[in-house]
């Protein structure tokens, strides 16, 4: 391998250029930036690694663009809905872009910017951990979540719908967040983390 030339890195502040001009190189990385929130993106994606690393899943500040479609339900009846099966293709663009993003390359540019992660984890408050090793819990969480076979059973008691079925209501927040995704992204995203993880 050859020597990674020493890069001077931005102020965590001013790193989004230097972040997006770093994403526009890899292979479909226009595509990736497209998906990506626009700002302060270092700062949104040490937030998300660190809630998932927990099992829970952020409701705002997402390093992704909110997907706006809401989730497609059909009544059962006044109180009792289901999911449709088409619910999860809200999420295929998010998903396909991702996985399609060259792994390599991907770590490579992770690795240049390993201190500016640092530096937005110890903000948080974890100034002792090392963030490569929540990003390694947070990608074995996600590897480790079981699959809860459909069709998904919901009520609304009030604005949010809630999973009919206990076992699955009371799943983590993560957890919960790829049944909305889907079993065939779930294993596409599961398949795409693997390879991360065997390079970290």
């Amino acid at each position: 391998d050859l020597p990674t030339a020493l890069v001077e890195l931005p102020s965590l502040n001013d790193s989004d250029d230097f972040v997006l001009e770093g994403l526009r190189a890899l292979q479909n990385g226009a595509a990736l930036i497209r998906v990506l929130a626009d700002e302060q993106l270092i700062r949104s994606i040490v937030v998300f690694v660190d809630n998932i690393s927990r099992g829970e899943f952020p409701q705002t500040s997402l390093p992704y663009k909110r997907i706006e479609q809401e989730m497609s339900v059909r009544n059962i009846d006044e109180n009792l809905f289901v999911m449709e099966a088409n619910a999860h293709e809200r999420f295929n663009q998010l998903i396909d872009t991702f996985v399609a993003v060259d792994t390599d390359q991907a770590m490579i540019l992770y690795r240049t910017l390993q201190p500016l992660f640092q530096q937005a984890y110890a903000e948080i408050g974890s100034r002792n951990v090392n963030f490569d090793d929540t990003l390694r819990s947070a990608i074995n969480a996600v590897r480790r979540s079981p699959n809860a076979e459909g069709p998904y059973q919901l009520v609304k008691p009030s604005v949010m719908f809630l999973y009919a079925d206990a076992s699955i209501e009371n799943m983590e927040e993560m957890q919960k967040q790829l049944i909305r995704i889907g079993p065939e992204n779930t294993e596409k995203l599961k398949a795409k983390l693997r390879q991360f993880s065997e390079q970290l």
